[in-house]
């Protein structure tokens, strides 16, 4: 793990349910912590079931009954593109213009303006992937410590383009969002992909649960 995985206290994730021997995205956060502290925490904050994991990993595993989490934001929003080879990354960009390496950045990359073309580019192998982080606090218990959430997502790609900013301690709403489409074939296919929205005013129902000190 890197440096800042090591500094959080834990991570949401998408998760899935499962139904029979089928396994389906779910809406509703999954968090993982090796601080049972924080676990019982966040259990309490937003229930949760405890999912089942090997004892050696020492991590603690909720399914959250949760899709909306009021959070503060506690660091810088990443929101780059990637592209690797072999392992190595050999592109790094936001879209427009490279962001390294150091002799690149600020020249323009090449990518394609739009997001559909960027996706086409990105499923054919040559265009790169969104490379996400977001670092952050429950609003509803700041103390229980800093929390991370990584992904590939271009839909929360685009909620992060949409958002004012990264500053520190702005509040937000970080979210699950289910959709539904049908494939050419006719084939009717569901995802979930997290998403972050500017809170424009509180929300009682979000922030009204703190930890008992």
């Amino acid at each position: 793990m890197d440096e800042e995985t090591n500094s959080v206290a834990g991570r949401f994730w998408t998760g899935e349910d499962s139904t029979g021997n089928v396994l389906s995205p779910s809406a509703s956060w999954l968090v993982t912590t090796q601080d049972r502290g924080v676990a019982e925490a966040i259990s309490n904050l937003y229930g949760g079931r405890p999912r089942p994991r090997p004892e050696r990993d020492r991590i603690h595993e909720l399914q959250l009954e949760r899709r909306d989490i009021a959070v503060i934001t506690d660091g810088p929003l990443v929101n780059r593109l990637l592209l690797t080879h072999g392992g190595e990354v050999i592109h790094t960009c936001d879209g427009f213009h490279f962001l390294e390496p150091m002799p690149k950045a600020g020249q323009p990359c090449g990518c394609p303006a739009s997001d559909f073309a960027r996706k086409a580019a990105a499923r054919s192998g040559y265009g790169p992937v969104p490379d996400l982080r977001i670092t952050f606090r429950l609003a509803a218990a700041p103390e229980a410590g800093r929390f991370l959430v990584t992904s590939s997502s271009w839909d929360l790609a685009a909620s992060l383009r949409g958002t004012s900013g990264d500053q520190l301690g702005a509040r937000r709403e970080l979210s699950l969002d289910r959709k539904v489409i049908t494939t050419r074939s006719g084939m009717t296919v569901s995802y979930v992909s997290p998403v972050l929205r500017s809170v424009e005013r509180d929300d009682p129902f979000l922030y009204q649960h703190r930890v008992a000190a």
